[in-house]
């Protein structure tokens, strides 16, 4: 784009801000959003040999403004329904010319797998392995999304043409008008034999680099081969590829976003589908974030009609038992008569210590009186007088000080004495404290 601008007269580097505002503009221009990305490099190149100013600076983040401002959300890839492509009933014969031969095969390999548009163009046949005895297919694929060509990674799948828990024998193979199975595993057994019939060697053997998705004439596909099958199969499907905003959704992403969400309408757990699609974080939101909820209704009335039946269940067999309960209570009666008279809610009842009455105490008859709580504090029972001397259980105890008996000077004096006598012909026996 710097030299679509301008020309061999100025070199690329080092970057200007003229250079950089000419590159953003034509960069916005063409819609692309990755214009951080290609500034960024040339920066890192930029300060390898000159030196980054702060008016290359403002010059960048203006532009990063620029370019990004309006774009919307990115576009997502349309949805292809791998059900329907397989009751197009399509031949061996490319869709579009440089197109992959086999269309509904190469749809169900990359919808099952989930592949990007560059790894299904760079796939090899030899990738591909089907084994006739467990009735599984295995393709090697790339770890990272930016060298398609490291293998590394296998992926199997197996036959999903029979019912679960059915035997594969005499079942498998067997296709009929009204059995039309979607498998990975008949999809990749008849895209190898279709290799085999036509572009085999003499020694029934396919060259080592043969692609695994080849055009007409063996040769590698073109990418407007492959976008152009996609846009010829929307066009079959009557699926729209223009979205909201007006842009073309035809993209290499288009069979990670249908399998991806034909595998999660079908309940299968999302870090399956991860694990299948190679893909970390939380991309997979983006593409699955509608698909649960298509099957909403059925798993609704699936959930009701197994509530239904076990309801209809218990009250027929509650029918024939007759009074006699189907299942035992888990309370009896006494604990559930126990459990409604206390409250598990209500808070405890804390009881406020009362006044001891009595006041005083006499051991014996001829003995001094003492007092057993001194005012003002109004304390329960200690465990030595106010006097100093044990407390115990024995003697005599008064609410009043008896007539012309002799009071302990220990315990207090004379107006202590008084104050504790006048308090204790105040209070009632058995009155609180407060």
């Amino acid at each position: 784009m710097h030299l679509r601008w301008f020309g061999d007269a100025i070199p690329i580097l080092p970057l200007t801000c003229e250079s950089i505002c000419a590159v953003a503009a034509q960069m916005k221009a063409g819609g692309y959003r990755s214009f951080m990305n290609y500034v960024d490099t040339l920066k890192s190149q930029h300060i390898e040999h000159y030196e980054w100013t702060p008016f290359l600076t403002l010059c960048r983040a203006r532009c990063l403004a620029s370019t990004q401002r309006g774009i919307g959300p990115s576009r997502q890839s349309l949805e292809l329904p791998l059900q329907r492509i397989r009751d197009l009933d399509l031949d061996g014969t490319p869709l579009v010319p440089g197109g992959p031969c086999c269309p509904t095969q190469w749809a169900t390999l990359c919808g099952f797998h989930m592949l990007r548009g560059a790894e299904s163009s760079c796939a090899l046949a030899s990738s591909l392995c089907v084994d006739t005895d467990s009735l599984t297919e295995t393709l090697s694929l790339p770890v990272s999304k930016t060298d398609p060509q490291a293998v590394g990674c296998l992926r199997t799948w197996g036959c999903t043409c029979r019912p679960a828990g059915e035997s594969p024998v005499g079942v498998c193979g067997l296709e009929t008008p009204e059995h039309k199975p979607l498998c990975p595993y008949h999809a990749a057994r008849s895209l190898l034999a279709h290799h085999h019939a036509r572009f085999a060697s003499s020694s029934g053997t396919l060259p080592p680099d043969f692609p695994l998705f080849a055009a007409s004439d063996g040769d590698w596909c073109t990418r407007s081969g492959f976008l152009g099958s996609i846009a010829e199969l929307a066009r079959r499907l009557e699926v729209n590829p223009i979205d909201a905003l007006q842009r073309c959704t035809v993209g290499e992403h288009t069979w990670r976003v249908s399998g991806s969400r034909h595998l999660a309408a079908l309940d299968v757990p999302l870090p399956i589908i991860c694990l299948m699609a190679r893909w970390g974080g939380e991309t997979i939101m983006r593409y699955v974030k509608d698909a649960p909820l298509s099957s909403l209704t059925r798993i609704y009335l699936d959930r009701a009609a197994a509530a239904d039946g076990a309801f209809r269940a218990v009250a027929a067999a509650a029918a024939t038992v007759g009074a006699q309960p189907v299942v035992a209570p888990v309370l009896s009666s006494a604990e559930t008569t126990a459990a409604y008279q206390v409250d598990p809610l209500a808070e405890p009842v804390v009881e406020v210590p009362s006044v001891t009455l009595p006041f005083f105490k006499r051991a014996g008859a001829q003995s001094r009186v003492h007092m057993v709580s001194l005012p003002p504090r109004l304390s329960l029972r200690g465990v030595t007088l106010p006097c100093g001397r044990q407390f115990t259980d024995d003697g005599t105890f008064y609410a009043a000080v008896p007539a012309n008996a002799k009071r302990c000077d220990k315990c207090g004096t004379a107006p202590t004495w008084i104050s504790a006598m006048a308090i204790a012909s105040a209070l009632e026996l058995g009155s609180d404290s407060d």
